[in-house]
């Protein structure tokens, strides 16, 4: 009976890490332009930021969409735990309010956890470059 179970949720694909990529800055709001949503995210056990999303990306082929995976965390508190290697966690909490973070990681289905793979840092005041039609389209 379990061996059944674990392998109905295998062909579900509950236990494959989703690759994702959030868009946005450490502490706006989401009255502030381009902030789609308005997230409490915590980092590494630490306080609840509020971090200013203006996009999430799903990378991995067959995921659910971006929309489905905030839509699933939207009544959890905080909405995403970001753990990893703490250089990267530290990139994310030392970021200032004007700097933009393109942080990319993996999470399950079914969980807040995203484990951190890579955090870009954009100097305050640059932005990034508008999306492309593909990156709009396809989402990378």
């Amino acid at each position: 009976m379990i061996l059944a179970v674990l392998s109905g949720l295998a062909c579900f694909g509950a236990g494959t890490p989703i690759e994702v990529r959030f868009d946005g800055y450490i502490g706006r709001k989401s009255d502030e332009t381009r902030i789609r949503q308005q997230l409490e995210i915590e980092v590494d056990g630490g306080e609840l930021i509020v971090f200013g999303l203006t996009n999430l990306i799903v990378l991995s082929p067959g995921a659910p969409s971006a929309g489905d995976l905030l839509a699933s965390r939207q009544p959890t508190r905080p909405n995403f735990i970001f753990a990893g290697d703490k250089t990267l966690l530290d990139r994310i909490r030392q970021a200032a309010p004007t700097e933009f973070l393109r942080i990319r990681g993996n999470l399950l289905r079914s969980s807040r956890w995203v484990l951190v793979n890579s955090v870009e840092r954009l100097p305050p005041g640059e932005t990034p470059a508008a999306p492309t039609l593909r990156e709009r389209l396809l989402g990378f």
